[in-house]
């Protein structure tokens, strides 16, 4: 498989995100498939913080951007399991610095390994056109019926 096949496939997921459940929550997030790597399997999705996720200081809310994390962490765990729901088993999150409102926000998320029932992610939030790591995020998801590596 190459880089752009799995583009392909990580995007459906997506796709299919917005068309079989356009008002949930996930949904509403509204994420952007950027980039995809397969070694080592990462992707990057891109999100538009709109002016309801912030909080009253005006950054965007720790549970907007733990979200993004998670939703993106569980986009890659859905590939490892060759395209199943890969339900949340635990999730830590780290904010290091704000993340601002008004601009694009990307997150990686790559694959650290890859068990007969659980798989670990970690992830990098990062805003537009800066290098600093915003938020970091380690997860834990169900992938027991995960495709052969």
């Amino acid at each position: 498989m190459k880089d752009k096949e799995l583009f392909g496939i990580i995007g459906s997921y997506i796709d299919e995100l917005y068309s079989q459940s356009p008002d949930c929550f996930s949904a509403i997030l509204a994420p952007k498939l950027h980039s995809v790597s397969l070694e080592p399997l990462k992707i990057v999705m891109a999100y538009s913080p709109r002016e309801f996720m912030t909080n009253t200081a005006l950054i965007v809310h720790g549970g907007i951007t733990a979200s993004y994390a998670d939703l993106t962490m569980g986009t890659l765990a859905r590939y490892v399991t060759g395209g199943q729901f890969s339900p949340t088993v635990d999730m830590q999150v780290s904010y290091h610095k704000p993340v601002p409102a008004g601009g694009a926000v990307y997150v990686t998320a790559e694959c650290v390994s890859r068990g007969r029932t659980v798989s670990s992610f970690r992830c990098d939030i990062r805003a537009e056109g800066e290098d600093a790591i915003l938020v970091s995020a380690t997860g834990l998801y169900y992938t027991k019926f995960r495709q052969p590596e």
